[in-house]
């Protein structure tokens, strides 16, 4: 039975009856790269405590049994975002603690054979998932317990070293999985930055996209205003637009990284009017500027930062609308929850049929079946179209549903076309990514000749394919709005701050995305600001001039802020009080 939120956001929530029922896994207390990093020796003294020690041992050890046994507490030390053991590793000089008192205790006297009794049968009642290092898991438990059974007679640290011995190969073995950087190779993606320090973008009042997957968070200049990031606390109204209203294509494994995309509608509504790349240009972007091993592009086909517009569209008359005709509606209308008026419904996109010639093919097997399409790839295989009517001054669409969802054991399926590349994850993996309809926008400042359509390997089953096509003119920035003039000049706490003349009653809209926190002043008077477009800041606008300044101050902070001080005052009283009084009992 599971209780779903659907969504393509940090705040996906997919809780199943069993987060409430006890669930101890040892990898992440064990032997898990991302977990707390003991041996057996911790389950034996964490048994130790809750069977034979005091009071004050085992309540400790039952806390944290407790904590580490239900998948709920750990859904929610992991901020809600998924069950990981790493939310552990703060409690590890607990565990040492109670290793210690451990150690001491046996140390005094003998240990009992009961301990290895009790030790098996809480390990039979807790650990009730697959176990991914069972057998090393078996032979370091059996192995620790004679050892601390040696030391309880003998009383002799030496005795103590197979244990060490046990932890060291298990560090050694656990960090293979990690791919270390060496100080040469960290120097030499350093010096192979393809830009300068100084560079700066002209325009504030507009987004930079740079072609760098690697470079998600990395700004790169003044003004580098990013539509990518990696964050495991995005914001949930951008990520919802991000992928399911612009319909971009996901290359990433986790659902948290947002990529750079050559969708044109997503570059139009979000003002990506700069370029950082060497291939694969889209169209309207010209170059301005050249550098070591990539270019500066530059458009005026976008949107700016915020303007205004008079033409409103209701969201449910939205919604209701097929999906090529929301992505142009998206762009020529700001969405609000209230009535529609002047809104503009003139579609130009429409469904094609492609004419063309397969011009190569390696290592494919390709089956119709009605709507559906099986491929078999045999490696990174690739199928080669060439279109007999070249794609001029247009700009395809093409979407299809991907019905097989891989196993984790298997590779994940992608197809790229053109450069642009689609990837699914497996269901189960923590971070799935749900993109089980692939997505491509195609575009190009020469005329499109051929397809290139690149299969990782695996088998597929694809249906719904729907390929549409749009005149370029849609792109360049023709709609009717009246967009802000910004002024440098502003404050700590002042994110943009301009001048707008609107010529219509309407709505203006931040393409920034709606969060709490937020202050908007029209003239110098507070006004409330709603979510529009699905998931940006928005609010009503009357005819005229007006200067609209726009605050941002993150919620609870002050409270923050407050507890801290406090924590701190109340440490450094106990820590007197502690003071004085040894100094009055000394």
């Amino acid at each position: 039975a599971y209780v779903i939120l659907h969504g393509r956001s940090s705040n996906d929530i997919t809780l199943t009856l069993t987060s409430f029922l006890p669930h101890f896994n040892l990898e992440y207390l064990m032997y898990d790269s991302y977990g707390v990093g003991a041996t057996a020796i911790l389950w034996i003294c964490n048994v130790y405590h809750l069977v034979f020690s005091k009071k004050e041992n085992r309540i400790l050890a039952i806390l944290l049994t407790i904590t580490t046994s239900f998948p709920l507490i750990n859904y929610l030390l992991n901020g809600g975002l998924y069950a990981h053991g790493k939310c552990f590793i703060p409690f590890l000089p607990l565990y040492i603690l109670l290793i210690g008192k451990c150690l001491e205790k046996i140390n005094k006297k003998d240990l009992s054979w009961k301990m290895l009794f009790f030790s098996l049968i809480l390990s039979f009642i807790f650990i009730r998932s697959k176990l991914a290092n069972l057998g090393y898991f078996s032979i370091d438990l059996i192995i620790t317990f004679i050892v601390l059974y040696f030391y309880s007679k003998k009383h002799q640290n030496i005795y103590l070293l197979p244990i060490l011995i046990i932890a060291f190969t298990t560090c050694l073995i656990t960090n293979q999985n990690d791919d270390l950087l060496t100080i040469k190779d960290y120097q030499n993606l350093q010096n192979s930055r393809t830009l300068p320090y100084n560079l700066e973008i002209p325009n504030s009042n507009y987004r930079l996209w740079e072609d760098n997957t690697n470079n998600l968070n990395y700004s790169q200049a003044k003004n580098d205003q990013r539509i990518t990031m990696y964050s495991s606390t995005t914001n949930p109204n951008y990520a919802d637009s991000f992928y399911n209203a612009f319909n971009n294509n996901d290359i990433h494994r986790n659902k948290f990284m947002f990529n750079e995309t050559n969708n044109l509608f997503f570059h139009r509504f979000m003002g990506i009017k700069y370029l950082i790349t060497n291939k694969n240009i889209p169209y309207g972007y010209q170059k301005i500027k050249d550098y070591n091993t990539t270019n500066l592009y530059e458009t005026n086909n976008v949107l700016p930062i915020g303007f205004a517009s008079s033409h409103l569209l209701n969201i449910n008359e939205y919604k209701n609308l097929a999906f090529n005709e929301q992505l142009e509606s998206f762009g020529n209308n700001i969405i609000i929850d209230g009535l529609s008026n002047n809104a503009n419904l003139t579609f130009l996109s429409k469904e094609i049929d492609l004419e063309y010639e397969v011009k190569e093919k390696e290592n494919l097997e390709i089956q119709k079946n009605k709507d559906h399409y099986l491929i078999t790839s045999q490696n990174h295989n690739y199928l080669n179209l060439n279109l007999t009517k070249p794609i001029e001054n247009q700009t395809l669409i093409i979407r299809f549903k991907m019905n097989k969802i891989p196993n984790c054991k298997e590779k994940d399926p992608a197809i790229t076309i053109n450069n642009v590349t689609n990837k699914l994850t497996c269901a189960t993996w923590k971070y799935y990514n749900e993109n089980e309809t692939f997505d491509y926008v195609l575009s190009s400042n020469e005329p499109i000749n051929s397809l290139k359509i690149t299969f990782v390997k695996g088998t597929y089953d694809i249906s719904n394919l729907k390929i549409y096509s749009i005149p370029n003119t849609y792109f360049e920035n023709n709609a009717e709005i009246n967009p802000i003039e910004l002024d440098e000049n502003v404050n700590s706490n002042t994110v943009l701050k301009g001048t707008v003349d609107v010529f219509e009653n309407g709505y203006f809209i931040f393409t920034i995305p709606y969060d709490k926190g937020f202050t908007v002043l029209v003239d110098d008077e507070l006004v409330n600001y709603e979510k529009v477009n699905e998931g940006f800041i928005g609010f009503p606008i009357r005819s005229g001039n007006h200067q609209i300044e726009l605050q941002f101050e993150p919620p609870w902070q002050k409270l923050g802020i407050i507890l801290s001080l406090s924590s701190l005052i109340i440490t450094g009283i106990v820590l007197i009080s502690k003071k004085k009084f040894y100094c009055r009992h000394n």
